[in-house]
């Protein structure tokens, strides 16, 4: 039986230890114990970059024990691991979708939308969802300026000020359009 020493961001939990083993099954599907850094940087949340590359040998490997124990102390953990669960299964879908679609998808798992992709697997490429929700996405990130991540942004900032008391509105004398 294997333990793992879960602080800070992973939790002790049986379903926390069972997400981990899924992630790492995935990202080592012939049991190498290694990974390449290049692909391990591009499933990683951003933040995760410095601790990636410190773990690369001099042939461009990770170590995927070490990748593991950084993750079990890094206070980013929980949320770096739905990350990387959510890119796994985004790259699963690489061949049905295009590559615009593929770099919004990775943006928005790094912005913290993993929700958006937990029902993607093979049956969800093959039958034209994750190409269907894309070319949906894709629409309105082209509408919004600067795109779905300046907007999720914006709505965290707005929802924290609210949180903490202040008012987007402040400052402004509401008025009845004329013809109204």
């Amino acid at each position: 039986l294997t333990t793992y020493p879960y602080t800070m961001g992973i939790s002790a939990s049986n379903e926390a230890k069972a997400q981990m083993d899924r992630v790492f099954k995935m990202l080592d599907p012939n049991k190498t114990g290694e990974i390449e850094s290049g692909l391990l940087l591009n499933l990683c949340p951003k933040q995760m970059t410095e601790t990636v590359n410190s773990l690369k040998d001099q042939n461009g490997q990770v170590k995927l024990a070490g990748f593991r124990e950084s993750l079990v102390k890094s206070e980013v953990s929980k949320e770096a691991l739905e990350i990387i669960a959510a890119k796994l299964r985004i790259e699963g879908t690489m061949q049905v979708i295009t590559e615009p679609q593929l770099k919004l998808a990775r943006d928005l798992a790094d912005a913290g939308q993993v929700h958006l992709f937990k029902s993607w697997d093979k049956n969800a490429a093959q039958e034209g969802k994750a190409k269907a929700l894309m070319e949906t996405l894709l629409v309105c990130n082209q509408k919004y300026p600067g795109g779905l991540t300046a907007y999720i942004s914006k709505a965290k900032e707005l929802l924290a000020a609210s949180k903490a008391g202040g008012n987007p509105f402040e400052g402004y004398t509401p008025e009845v359009p004329v013809g109204a």
